[in-house]
């Protein structure tokens, strides 16, 4: 039973914790922070009795009434509640009170209205591998913290770390303890879990400890000094089985050389400390026990900032980290649904353009190839033509970046039509489309997170669904575009 003073009753089929006291007994519930997250709303909260902010986050329970399992659903919920009561460091959420009544469980918290990594890496504009050192310094040292008290966080990425404040040297703090759960000595996990770039290989072999936070450090470290994830592969072409192949490349393993080109090594054209690399290398060991512990990691001379660069990290880097981390998800996803419902005849027909234009058979068509084949057009901009079909934004073109933009031609040439689509997707028909309708267009082995990011790229209002003025702001651009020629 929860310790905190105002509890009624202990847990049931109804209570995550139990009955409470009102939270607004104590706090005055503002304005909305970010946008909805898979289970809930935060919210501004003011204390009382001192005036100072908060965040509280309001978890509705009505979501699991129909969910068999609920029970296990708030077992997770009482672990996250659980793990995050007893932990006090400066790098991590700090849980400050827990309230809960028939409807909602209400979790209160610090407030961090200093933004996510990426978010503040762009709006600096330059960022140097001394930035990088100091910002995953503290990374490491909450893992550091964790670890010593046999927690694994299971799901460190970029998205996880908010900065308590604006302020230039604001502390940074990792969040979302929603997977982590407690290790004991010699005790080896089970449950596949985590982000698909950020995952270690041993947990898609499902057996793992706290060790696995180390390996997610290297690939947050591989992505803030390079500008991608090391084991990268392209949604359009793989579909629903992306993260299959995502863990295939994790399984082979990272390859500590400088290479030309981009994958699972360190790319030649970037330019990055040996410091760096080497301690990258060792993060991304596939061997576990050669990996550096938190400790370990936190005696290292880059870690420490003695061996990091001041020069700032080269444009193409930040442009391609940026390009990573907001790049049109959506619009990629919602046509790629809608393939299948062009003619037979035309699949075929571009299948065939596809073959012709391709002359290396790479399976991708660059400017160069299309330049060849389009020559007897001298007027036309060939680049433009690759960066409006490009949705991975890889500067190629592929078979199925090509099938969509013949989606998009047809479905963006009449407003009716984009009406019609946005329909087929808004299943049930009360003019939004919901996390549980773009799922079910997007195929059953559509991970909840990617679904929610999905949603979030289009809710410009942060209502928790798409409504069809988002929709048309999605396509609006480039509808426009096409309408005009």
């Amino acid at each position: 039973l929860m310790e905190s003073k105002g509890v009624k009753t202990a847990p049931s089929s109804l209570f995550v914790y139990g009955l409470t006291e009102s939270i607004r007994e104590q706090y005055r519930i503002e304005g909305q922070i970010g946008q909805p997250g898979q289970y809930g709303i935060a919210r501004k909260a003011i204390k009382l009795s001192t005036g100072k902010p908060y965040a509280v986050k309001i978890i509705s329970k009505a979501r699991f009434q129909h969910i068999g399992d609920r029970s296990r659903h708030f077992e997770m919920m009482r672990q996250e509640i659980d793990i995050m009561k007893s932990l006090n460091h400066d790098n991590i959420i700090k849980l400050e009170d827990v309230f809960e009544d028939g409807l909602d469980l209400y979790l209160v918290m610090e407030i961090c209205n200093g933004g996510e990594l990426f978010d503040r890496i762009e709006a600096r504009g330059s960022f140097s591998e001394r930035d990088a050192s100091s910002i995953l310094r503290q990374i490491v040292q909450a893992l550091h913290y964790l670890h010593q008290h046999k927690i694994a966080h299971l799901d460190l990425k970029p998205d996880n770390f908010l900065f308590k404040s604006p302020a230039e040297d604001s502390v940074l703090k990792v969040i979302d303890f929603g997977m982590a759960t407690s290790v004991r000595p010699r005790e080896y996990l089970h449950k596949l879990c985590g982000t698909p770039y950020y995952i270690a290989p041993e947990v898609i072999d499902r057996h793992y400890n706290e060790g696995c936070d180390m390996w997610s450090v290297g690939v947050v470290m591989f992505v803030m000094l390079f500008g991608f994830p090391p084991f990268w592969v392209d949604p359009a072409q793989y579909g629903s089985h992306a993260d299959e192949a995502i863990f295939k490349l994790i399984k082979k393993g990272f390859t500590p050389k400088t290479k030309p080109g981009f994958g699972a090594f360190f790319p030649a054209s970037v330019k990055v400390s040996e410091s760096a690399k080497d301690l990258i290398g060792k993060l991304l060991s596939l061997d576990v026990a050669e990996r550096p512990t938190a400790d370990e990691a936190l005696d290292h001379p880059w870690l420490k900032g003695d061996t990091a660069s001041a020069d700032p990290i080269a444009d193409g880097v930040l442009k391609s980290l940026f390009t990573f981390h907001n790049k049109n998800k959506f619009r990629a996803a919602i046509l790629g649904t809608m393939i299948n419902d062009l003619p037979k005849e035309q699949i075929q027909e571009i299948k065939i353009l596809f073959k012709k234009l391709d002359k290396n058979g790479d399976g991708t068509l660059t400017v160069n190839e299309l330049s060849q084949c389009l020559s007897t057009y001298p007027n036309l901009d060939i680049a433009g033509l690759i960066k409006s079909m490009d949705l991975d934004g890889d500067g190629t073109v592929n078979y199925e970046e090509l099938l969509k933009a013949a989606v998009f031609r047809k479905i963006g040439a009449k407003e009716e039509r984009l009406w019609r689509a946005f329909r087929k997707l808004d299943v049930n028909g009360d003019g939004s489309i919901t996390l549980t309708e773009l799922k079910t267009a997007l195929g059953s082995n559509t991970q909840d997170q990617v679904a929610e990011e999905l949603i979030k790229e289009a809710d410009f209002n942060h209502d928790g669904v798409i409504d069809y003025s988002e929709f048309l702001k999605i396509f609006d651009k480039q509808v426009n575009e096409l309408r005009e020629k």
